[in-house]
C-alpha cells in the first residue's frame, strides 16, 4: 500500500514523540540516580549500622543475608552454648527444628530471640554471624523422634547417622508432580496454514469490529449481486463504521502499546535503581571495611605487635601495688608544697623506705609515719579544715583545731577527721575501738593518700598552683611570640638562600640543642624579647643578619620551653598513658625515672583480664595529667562487629608492611597509614566497577572473613598485671618507644606523649635517686618479705595500745602521789599492766553512743571488763580523778567561779559539787571506747592539775630555796613557803594554828576600810584551804616533817558553803536557785532540747563572720549554750525569765530564715517541742 501523506506526518509525530519521550526518560534516569546519591549522602550513618547488621536501610529483602559457615556455628559451642536438631516424620518428610541453649541454660528456637540475649550480654566474643538455624548444618547433637515401648521419645543419633538423616531432611520439597495433568503449551498450526512469525500478532480483520447484526448485514450485502441503493448507503454507512472502529482501535493499541511501554521503562529504571543501591553499598561496606582496618583497635585484638622490652621491677618494693602508688602519691607531693606549708625539707619527708617499713610497722619507722601523720592532720584541720556541719564538733570541750596532736591521741583525731569527709565507713568504725597503728598496711597507705588528696584543697597550695599556671601563661605567650618571629625570619632566609625550610629548621634544632644550655634567667629581665621583635625587617636585612637573628630566638625558644617544662613539673607528675598490658606509665619529676605500674583492678572479679570495660580513673598522683594536652579517656573496647583485626595481605608484601607492621615515626603516620590503606580502597572499587554490581571478588571475601570472625581479645598475663616497674636507662626508654603498635588504642597515645617528652624524660632518667628502696639489699628485703608474709594481727597491735594507756594512767597514779596531790585515804593500787590474765575485750561501736554526739543519756552504762587492759585504764582514772583534792585543780576542768551543785537525780557518792567541765570530762571517759580516748582524758586531766602548787616544789620566798623541809613553813593564805630562820623576826617553833606569810600579812594591813571583799575573799581561802585538809598532817611526803598544825576540819556543810568565792553575790544567788524546783524543770527541758535531733542549729552562737548580716538585723541572739551558762550561774530567777529566752531563739530564728529552710523547718519544730513540754511540767502551776 502507498502511505499517504497524512499517514507520514502521524507517523513522524508519533516517532518525535517516542524520541521525546526517551530524552525525557533517560533526563528522569539521571535524576533518579542523582537523588539515590544524594539520599546515599545523605543516610550514611544509616547505610553503615546496615551494613554491620547485614541488612539494607531501605530494602531488606533486596540485601542478601551472609550464610554462617561450619566453622563459625561451632564457635559459640566452645563457649558455652549447645545447638540440637530435633528430627520427625511429618506424613512422607522428614522436618529438623534446630534448638540454640544459653549458658545459663536457656531454650531459643528463632533469631530474635538470640539477638536479644546477644544484646543484653554482649561478651565481646559471640555474635549474630556465628549462629545458624538451618537443620542442614552437622553441627550440634541431633536428635529423632522414634516410637518406643515407652511411647514416642527422642533418641540421640551417632555421628555416623547424621549424613544419611541430613540427606532426608533435604529431599524434593514441595507438592508431588501429577503425571495424568497434560503441560500446557502452545497447539500447533495446522498444516497448510499460513506460516506466522513468532511473536508477532496475527493482522486485523475490519470485520471483527462490527458488531452481530452488522457483520451479518454486510455478509448479506455482499452477497447480493446487484444492490439497491438503499443497500449502497447501507453499505456505506457500514463501512465508514467500520473505519470509525477501526481508528479506535488503532488509537487503543497505540494507547495500550504506550503503556506497556512506560510500565516496562519504569520497572527497568527501578531495577537499575536497586541495583546502583547495591553497588552503592557494597562500596560503603568496603570503605567501612578499609578504614576500620587502620583504626586504632584494641591492642589485645592485633597479632602482629613487637615485643615489649623486659622492664627491671622496683628491687625495694614488697608492698600492693595500690599501697605503693599511695606512698608515691604522698613523697611527690610533700616535695612539691611541704616547704609551703611550714614542713621542714627534707627533714619532715620520711623515704620510701620509712613509709614502707612504718607501714609495715617495723623498727623506728612507725614512729616517724605517725609523726607525718601528726603533721598532714594538724595542717588539713587547719586548711581545708572540716565541713561545716563538723564545725561544732568538740572533743571534751576543745575544738580539735586547740587539741595537742600526739601519737597515742592522733588516731582519734583522725577518725572524725575522715567520718567528716565521707571516708569508708568500714575504716572509721575501725578507728572507733582501734588506732592507726593496728590497721593494716594498705589502709593505713591509703589513709595517707587522702590526707594528700585533701590538702590539694589547702589554700597554700591552690595560690601556688595559681602562680605557676600565670608563669606558664606568660613563658607560653612568649615563646609563641618568639616562634612566629622564627617562621618569618626563616621564610625570609629560604627566600634568600634557596634552601629548603626544613633543611634550615634541621641545622637550626642542633644549633639550638648545643648553646641552649649557656642561656640564663637575666635575658628575661633585660627585655630582649622586645629588641628581637623591633629589630630590622627580615625583607631589609642580610643573610648573615637573618641567621644571626634565627640563632637569637632559637636559643630564647629553647630557653622558655625549657622553662614551662619545669613549670609543669614543680605542679603535677605526667601521666604518659598506658602500653597493651594496661601498664601505666608515670614520669615523677622528683624521684626522677619513668615509673610503670600495673593494673592491679584487672585482677579483681568486678574487672576481669579478658573483659571489655572503660578504663578505670586513676589519681595516684595528686599532681595530673600533661601540661599541653590532655590524654583522652579509653574508649570502650570495640563491639563483637567492630573489631579491627589483623589485615591480611591484600596485594603485594611491599604495599602491606609499612602501613600494618613497620612503626612509623610519629611525623609521618598519617601519610603512611593513608597509603597503606589505599589498596583496601581501590582493589573492591575496581571489582565493582568490572563486575557491575555483581558479588565482590575473592579478596574483599577473605578480608571479610577474617574481619567478622577474628574477635577474640587476647588475656593480659598475671605477672604484667602486679606490681611497679622504672625506667632509669634512656636506652631503654628508647627501646620501649619502639616498640609500640601505632594501631593499639592505648599504645598510640603512650608513643605520643613518649615522643613529645622524650627530651624531659630522658633528663629525667639520668638523674640520681638517692632513695635507698632502688638499692636494697637482699637480707633487709627479706625481712620485709618475712614481715609482709605473716598475717596482720590487728588484736595484737591494739592490745598493745591499750597496755600502754594502762601504764600512762598508773604512771599519773604515781606523780599524784609522789605530788601530794591526793586525798589522804587514797592510795595506789597495785600494777595492773603486768598482770597475766590481761586479754582483748572489743566493745561495740555504736555511733549513737559516741563520745562527741550530745545524748539524753548521762551514763553510758557500758561494761567494763576486769581483764580488759583499755576498761582497767578507764576505772583506775576515773577513781584517781575523784581523789586528787580540788584545791590542786585548775581549769579547764576546774574553775572556783562555775562550780555548781549536782542535780538531785544524779548525786556522786561522796561530792556535792561539780563544773560543767569536770562533768564533761566524766561522762566522755564513761564513753571510751580506744586507747586514744582514754589518753585524751588523761592529757586534759594532767593539764588540770596545778603540779607548781605541790608542797614538793615550795620554795623559801626569802632565800629562793628548797632545802631544810623540816624548817620551811606554808602560809595558809598563798600557800608559799618561808624558813623560820629566814623569817624577820626568826621563828624558833612551828606555830599553832594558822599562818599567814608577811606578804598577805601586808596586803591585810594596808588594805583600805572598803576593800572589805578583799579581806573576805583572804579569809575565805584560808578557811577552804583548812577545810580540805586533815588533822594534824605534814605538807610533805617523805613523813617526820611537821611544819605546821592545822586545826579541827569543819563539817561538810560548811566546808561547801565556804569553797570557792563565798564572797560573790551571784554564788549565793546561784545557791539559792538551784535549790528551786521551777528551775530543775527548765534544766530538764534545756537538756532535752539540746538531745533533739533538731536543735544543731542552736546549739551554739551564731558566728557572724560564716553568716553576714546577722547581727544588723538579730539585736539580741540568744542560743542553748548561753542559755544552759545563765542556768547554771544562776542568772534566772524564775522559770519565765528562762522561757523568754527560749522563746527569743525561735523568734530570731522565724525572723531571720524562710518558713521553707532547713534550719527555718528546724525553728519551728523546736518550737513545738519546747511549748508541749512547757506545758506538760508548768501545767499545774498555772491553774
Amino acid at each position: 500500500r502507498v502511505r499517504t501523506p497524512k499517514a507520514e506526518k502521524k507517523t513522524s509525530d508519533e516517532e518525535g514523540a517516542m524520541k521525546e519521550e526517551g530524552v525525557s526518560g533517560r533526563k528522569r534516569k539521571r535524576s533518579v540516580k542523582g537523588d539515590v546519591e544524594d539520599e546515599d549522602l545523605d543516610s550514611v550513618t544509616d547505610a553503615i549500622n546496615a551494613v554491620l547488621a547485614n541488612t539494607s536501610p531501605h530494602s531488606i529483602t533486596l540485601s542478601k543475608r551472609r550464610v554462617a559457615t561450619e566453622e563459625q556455628v561451632q564457635f559459640p559451642l566452645r563457649h558455652g552454648w549447645r545447638r540440637e536438631i530435633r528430627v520427625k516424620k511429618l506424613e512422607n518428610r522428614m522436618k529438623g527444628e534446630t534448638w540454640y541453649y544459653t549458658p545459663c541454660g536457656r531454650r531459643m528456637k528463632q533469631f530474635p530471640e538470640v539477638i536479644k540475649y546477644l544484646k543484653k550480654h554482649a561478651d565481646g566474643v559471640v555474635s549474630r554471624e556465628h549462629f545458624s538455624f538451618s537443620p542442614r548444618m552437622p553441627v550440634g547433637d541431633f536428635y529423632e523422634e522414634r516410637e518406643t515401648a515407652e511411647g514416642l521419645q527422642w533418641v540421640l543419633l551417632a555421628n555416623e547417622e547424621i549424613p544419611s538423616m541430613i540427606m532426608a531432611i533435604t529431599g524434593r520439597r514441595g507438592r508431588p508432580p501429577n503425571p495424568d495433568k497434560e503441560k500446557l503449551g502452545r497447539p500447533r498450526a495446522l498444516k497448510g496454514a499460513p506460516a506466522r512469525r513468532p511473536g508477532r500478532p496475527s493482522k486485523l480483520n475490519p470485520v471483527d469490529l462490527l458488531s452481530k447484526v452488522d457483520a451479518k448485514l454486510l455478509q448479506r450485502l455482499e452477497a447480493k449481486g446487484a444492490l439497491t441503493e438503499e443497500d449502497k448507503v447501507k453499505l456505506a454507512k457500514i463501512k465508514k463504521k467500520m473505519r470509525r472502529k477501526a481508528r479506535v482501535k488503532r488509537r487503543e493499541d497505540a494507547k495500550i502499546k504506550k503503556l506497556k511501554l512506560e510500565k516496562k521503562r519504569t520497572k527497568k529504571s527501578a531495577e537499575r535503581r536497586v541495583q546502583a543501591q547495591r553497588r552503592l553499598e557494597e562500596r560503603k561496606r568496603q570503605q567501612l571495611i578499609a578504614e576500620e582496618l587502620k583504626k586504632p583497635t584494641e591492642d589485645m585484638c592485633l597479632t602482629d605487635h613487637k615485643p615489649l622490652p623486659e622492664l627491671s621491677r622496683i628491687p625495694g618494693v614488697v608492698l600492693s601495688g595500690t599501697a605503693f602508688a599511695h606512698c608515691l602519691a604522698v613523697v611527690e607531693f610533700l616535695h612539691g608544697y611541704g616547704k609551703l606549708m611550714g614542713l621542714n625539707i627534707p627533714k619532715d619527708i620520711p623515704s620510701l623506705v620509712t613509709l614502707q617499713e612504718g607501714l609495715l610497722g617495723l623498727g623506728d619507722s612507725q614512729g616517724e609515719v605517725q609523726d607525718l601523720l601528726i603533721k598532714l592532720m594538724e595542717i588539713a584541720l587547719q586548711d581545708p579544715g572540716l565541713p561545716s556541719y563538723y564545725q561544732s564538733v568538740k572533743i571534751l570541750g576543745d575544738k580539735l583545731v586547740d587539741l595537742e596532736l600526739t601519737r597515742s591521741t592522733v588516731s582519734e583525731v583522725l577518725r572524725i577527721f575522715l567520718e567528716s569527709h565521707g571516708y569508708e565507713t568500714e575504716v572509721c568504725d575501725t578507728l572507733r575501738t582501734k588506732t592507726f597503728h593496728a590497721l593494716p598496711p594498705d589502709t593505713k597507705a591509703a589513709i595517707l593518700g587522702f590526707l594528700v588528696d585533701e590538702l590539694n584543697g589547702n589554700n597554700v597550695v591552690t595560690s601556688d598552683i595559681d602562680n605557676t599556671l600565670e608563669n606558664m601563661t606568660t613563658y607560653r605567650k612568649n615563646k609563641w611570640i618568639i616562634e612566629g618571629k622564627l617562621r618569618k625570619l626563616k621564610t625570609a632566609l629560604a627566600r634568600r638562600t634557596g634552601r629548603s625550610e626544613e633543611e634550615i629548621c634541621f641545622e637550626e634544632r642542633r644549633r639550638s640543642a648545643r648553646v641552649a644550655e649557656e642561656e640564663n634567667l637575666n635575658l628575661v629581665e633585660k627585655g630582649l624579647i622586645n629588641v628581637y621583635l623591633q629589630s630590622e625587617s627580615p625583607n631589609n636585612a642580610s643573610i648573615p643578619e637573618l641567621e644571626r637573628q634565627i640563632d637569637k630566638l632559637t636559643k630564647r625558644q629553647a630557653f622558655f620551653r625549657k622553662k614551662l617544662l619545669q613549670s609543669s613539673h614543680s605542679m603535677r607528675a605526667i601521666l604518659l598513658g598506658q602500653d597493651r598490658y594496661r601498664r601505666r606509665y608515670i614520669a615523677l619529676p622528683h624521684l626522677g625515672g619513668v615509673f610503670v605500674e600495673g593494673a592491679e583492678e584487672l585482677l579483681s572479679d568486678s574487672f576481669p583480664p579478658n573483659q571489655s570495660a572503660a578504663e578505670p580513673e586513676t589519681n595516684e598522683t595528686p599532681q595530673g595529667l600533661c601540661e599541653a594536652e590532655t590524654i583522652p579517656q579509653l574508649p570502650p573496647t570495640l563491639l563483637p562487629s567492630l573489631p579491627t583485626l589483623e589485615a591480611p595481605p591484600l596485594g603485594p608484601p611491599a604495599l602491606t608492611a609499612p602501613a600494618l607492621r613497620a612503626a612509623p615515626k610519629p611525623g609521618r603516620r598519617r601519610r603512611r597509614g593513608s597509603r597503606g590503606s589505599s589498596p583496601a580502597r581501590r582493589g573492591p572499587r575496581g571489582a565493582a566497577a568490572k563486575r557491575r554490581g555483581r558479588p565482590p571478588n575473592a579478596v574483599f571475601q577473605e578480608l571479610e572473613q577474617q574481619y567478622f570472625t577474628q574477635l577474640v581479645v587476647k588475656p593480659i598475663p598475671a605477672s604484667m598485671m602486679r606490681g611497679w616497674w622504672w625506667i632509669k636507662d634512656p636506652e631503654e626508654l628508647y627501646n620501649t618507644l619502639q616498640a609500640l603498635h601505632p594501631r593499639g588504642i592505648r599504645e598510640k597515645v603512650l608513643h605520643k606523649h613518649l615522643a613529645k617528652h622524650m627530651e624531659s624524660l630522658t633528663e629525667m632518667c639520668t638523674k640520681s635517686i638517692d632513695d635507698q628502696l632502688f638499692d636494697v639489699k637482699e637480707e633487709k628485703k627479706n625481712v620485709w618479705l618475712e614481715a609482709l608474709q605473716q598475717p596482720w594481727q590487728v588484736q595484737e597491735k591494739a592490745m598493745e595500745t591499750d597496755v600502754l594507756a594502762l601504764q600512762r594512767v598508773e604512771d599519773l597514779e604515781q606523780r599524784v602521789v609522789a605530788a601530794d596531790l591526793h586525798l589522804k585515804p587514797y592510795t595506789i593500787p597495785d600494777s595492773d599492766a603486768t598482770r597475766d590474765d590481761l586479754q582483748y575485750y572489743e566493745h561495740d561501736a555504736d555511733p549513737r553512743d559516741d563520745w562527741i554526739v550530745r545524748t539524753k543519756k548521762e551514763w553510758s552504762n557500758l561494761p567494763r571488763i576486769a581483764t580488759h587492759p583499755l576498761d582497767l585504764a578507764v576505772l583506775r582514772l576515773a577513781n584517781l580523778e575523784r581523789n586528787i583534792e580540788r584545791r590542786y585543780l585548775k581549769e579547764p576542768l576546774w574553775n572556783p567561779a562555775e562550780v555548781m551543785r549536782l542535780a538531785p537525780l544524779t548525786p556522786t557518792p561522796g561530792e556535792d559539787e561539780i563544773t560543767s567541765r569536770m562533768r564533761t570530762w566524766r561522762q566522755a571517759l564513761d564513753r571510751c571506747r580506744s586507747a586514744p580516748q582514754v589518753v585524751l582524758c588523761l592529757h586534759q586531766l594532767e593539764k588540770a592539775i596545778a603540779w607548781e602548787r605541790s608542797v614538793t616544789k615550795v620554795n623559801c620566798q626569802v632565800c629562793r630555796k628548797g632545802d631544810n623541809d623540816e624548817c620551811l613553813l606554808l602560809c595558809d593564805g598563798c600557800d608559799r613557803g618561808c624558813h623560820m630562820y629566814c623569817l624577820k623576826p626568826k621563828i624558833t617553833q612551828v606555830p599553832e594554828g594558822d599562818w599567814f606569810c608577811p606578804t598577805c600579812v601586808a596586803k591585810e594591813e594596808t588594805a583600805s576600810p572598803r576593800s572589805s571583799k578583799t579581806r573576805t575573799r583572804v579569809k575565805k581561802k584560808r578557811y577552804e584551804d583548812d577545810s580540805s585538809d586533815d588533822e594534824s598532817t605534814t605538807r610533805r611526803s617523805g613523813g617526820g616533817m611537821a611544819t605546821r598544825h592545822k586545826e579541827p576540819a569543819p563539817n561538810p556543810s560548811s566546808s561547801s558553803r565556804n569553797s570557792g568565792e563565798a564572797g560573790s553575790s551571784a554564788k549565793r544567788r546561784r545557791m539559792t536557785t538551784r535549790n528551786q524546783p521551777d528551775l530543775t524543770f527548765c534544766e530538764i527541758i534545756l537538756m532535752e532540747m539540746e538531745a533533739h535531733t533538731d536543735a544543731w542549729p542552736f546549739l551554739e552562737p551564731v558566728n557572724p563572720r560564716l553568716v553576714p548580716g546577722y547581727r544588723r538585723l538579730i539585736k539580741n541572739p540568744m542560743d542553748f549554750l548561753t542559755m544552759r551558762e545563765r542556768l547554771l550561774q544562776g542568772g534566772y530567777c524564775s522559770c519565765e525569765e528562762f522561757a523568754a529566752d527560749a522563746h527569743l531563739v525561735f523568734n530570731n530564728c522565724e525572723m531571720f530564715n524562710e518558713d521553707t529552710s532547713e534550719v527555718g523547718m528546724a525553728g519551728h519544730s523546736m518550737r513545738k517541742f519546747f511549748e508541749s513540754r512547757w506545758a506538760e511540767f508548768y501545767s499545774n502551776k498555772d491553774k
